[in-house]
């Protein structure tokens, strides 16, 4: 448990979260997200635990990323889906069209299909994928919002949900503040210290979370939150 950082600090906003935020810093933001979330996001030990699994040699599984952001982390599922030579079909959806501005400009395997949508909108089309994800997105969201991205994520999910997010910590907010050297002319670090402070502990997310969802930890300061769909083909 942290001694400092003993409460999620929701009163503050990240910097790239601002509609006028300066672009040059944002797409900066968007291109280093690939180098940081290797560092500390552990999306290759992710996809071990609980995406490959549920991934087939023969029937092409369908996966939706919430809030893919500067896209790097459906490029780097459906790169090792494909080391492993596992059929995987990604949709990638943002809410935030300067993501989707910024992604245009990049090549995209026929795999991949980003989309400016929110997951009420797809649930309204009745849109269903075999799994949905999401990376660094949970502690952006109030109560309510965590409720209504649950619900909604169930609806849109056929086998499972895997949502990986920071969990809050002292050693973790104090580290971070090393890495400004590496990522100047972004937000990068200033916005990874107020998304530690932001972001949950293990039992402040199993307590908002429904008594069917599971949360693990993961190896340093990450949250696992996840939810089986019962009788789901495995």
């Amino acid at each position: 448990m942290p001694v400092i950082l003993t409460r999620r600090a929701t009163h503050l906003r990240e910097f790239m979260d601002d509609p006028h935020c300066d672009q040059k810093l944002l797409y900066n933001t968007y291109r280093q997200f690939a180098s940081v979330n290797r560092l500390v996001s552990r999306w290759q030990t992710v996809y071990r635990r609980f995406i490959k699994p549920k991934l087939s040699p023969e029937r092409t599984t369908t996966l939706l990323d919430i809030g893919f952001g500067g896209g790097d982390v459906p490029l780097l599922v459906d790169r090792l889906a494909k080391a492993d030579d596992l059929k995987l079909s990604i949709t990638g959806i943002e809410t935030d069209p300067r993501a989707l501005e910024y992604a245009s400009r990049m090549a995209w395997p026929e795999s991949i299909t980003l989309k400016h949508a929110s997951t009420t909108e797809l649930v309204r089309q009745r849109r269903r994928y075999d799994l949905v994800i999401s990376n660094h997105l949970l502690h952006h969201l109030d109560e309510n919002e965590l409720r209504q991205l649950t619900s909604e994520a169930q609806q849109l999910a056929n086998r499972r949900i895997v949502f990986n997010d920071i969990h809050r910590g002292d050693l973790a907010w104090m580290a971070f503040t090393l890495t400004r050297p590496f990522y100047r002319n972004s937000f990068i670090t200033a916005d990874g210290l107020r998304s530690i402070r932001r972001s949950y502990t293990t039992g402040e997310l199993k307590a908002l979370l429904p008594e069917d969802w599971f949360v693990q930890p993961v190896f340093p300061y990450r949250l696992i939150a996840g939810y089986d769909v019962p009788n789901a083909e495995s």
